[in-house]
């Protein structure tokens, strides 16, 4: 800089360049080179600020991953079918989660983990919350739609599920659990045309998705056609060996066809698996009942109502499972 700065000065013509002296291209000249300098440095910093933030978010990210595994995560359908009950996992999540949300307190998917942390422990209220805020932060959050449309499912607010799972397809049309929920409901309202329409199309984008089976089975179960529904329970079983519910309702299909010996099999398959599955005991209790084992019967249907979650989805069967009871109790 100095060289420079002496050869200009030697150089310039005593009247000055363009009437500037030489002082005057010489402090030109380093108030150049400092607003060059300056904006490099503020390029820098921009760089390494991303570069942080990036570092963070996966970070972050990761935390969330561990959390949401603790919670139940399904590695192969990307969502949370069956919430843990371990209440040691669900603390560990929830610090995870906390943790998360301290680096980064705007990251819509925290909002989301936490939603998950608040089903788990059966909070559906506080779990929509959690998402209400998520989707504040990104509004076309498909997943945010999705779990909270499953929320609302849950609380019995079909209207306002079906809404979130509408949302959802309509930002990705290839969103295959959007079209699976959608088809839950569809069941749920004797839809089962549609439903079928929707498990079709999830299964057209993920022909690996043993939940899109598995509720494919239940709208022909519904429908009657019990050899097609045992057809998509097969097929849901041999996708994941360790799907509960796809064994309970393959148990509950071959129990409607008199196939009492598979029946009891699947039930059972399905308790084996997850000791605190309340559904395969209403099963075993009715088969019980059937064949007279009256004892046994009323253990099942005990041991049902000991489990299973009142939920409006639930009372039917709850009312189902007390009625036998009483039935089972009176001398």
């Amino acid at each position: 800089m100095m060289v420079w700065a002496m050869v200009l000065w030697q150089d310039a013509p005593a009247g000055g360049l363009l009437g500037f002296t030489t002082k005057d291209w010489v402090m030109a000249g380093i108030a150049v080179l400092a607003l060059v300098l300056s904006l490099w440095n503020l390029a820098f910093n921009r760089r390494k600020e991303k570069r942080e933030q990036a570092e963070t978010r996966a970070e972050v990210n990761q935390l969330l991953h561990e959390a949401f595994y603790l919670l139940g995560g399904n590695v192969k359908s990307e969502s949370i079918v069956n919430y843990t009950t371990n209440p040691e996992k669900i603390v560990e999540a929830k610090l995870k989660i906390e943790t998360a949300k301290t680096k980064d307190p705007d990251h819509a998917l925290v909002y989301v983990r936490m939603a998950d942390y608040f089903r788990a422990k059966g909070q559906v209220d506080a779990a929509i919350d959690q998402y209400d805020i998520a989707l504040e932060l990104d509004p076309r959050f498909t997943w945010a739609h999705n779990n909270r449309g499953v929320a609302y499912y849950d609380k019995g607010g079909l209207n306002r599920a079906i809404q979130d799972f509408n949302k959802a397809i309509s930002l990705d049309p290839k969103f295959a659990a959007a079209f699976n929920n959608r088809g839950m409901i569809y069941i749920d309202q004797n839809d089962l045309d549609r439903a079928i329409q929707d498990y079709d199309q999830a299964l057209s984008i993920n022909p690996k998705y043993a939940i899109a089976y598995n509720g494919r089975g239940s709208a022909f179960f519904e429908k009657g056609d019990l050899d097609r529904a045992i057809k998509d329970y097969d097929q849901a079983i041999a996708l994941d060996r360790n799907y509960t519910n796809a064994y309970n309702n393959r148990g509950g299909s071959y129990v409607d066809k008199g196939d009492l010996g598979r029946a009891i099999q699947d039930l059972q398959k399905a308790i084996d698996l997850d000791p605190k599955y309340a559904g395969p005991h209403y099963g075993l209790g009715y088969i019980h009942r059937q064949q007279g084992n009256l004892k046994s019967a009323e253990k099942e249907f005990e041991t049902y109502l000991k489990l299973v979650a009142e939920t409006p989805k639930n009372k039917l069967w709850i009312d189902r499972a007390k009625a036998f009871l009483k039935e089972l109790k009176t001398p």
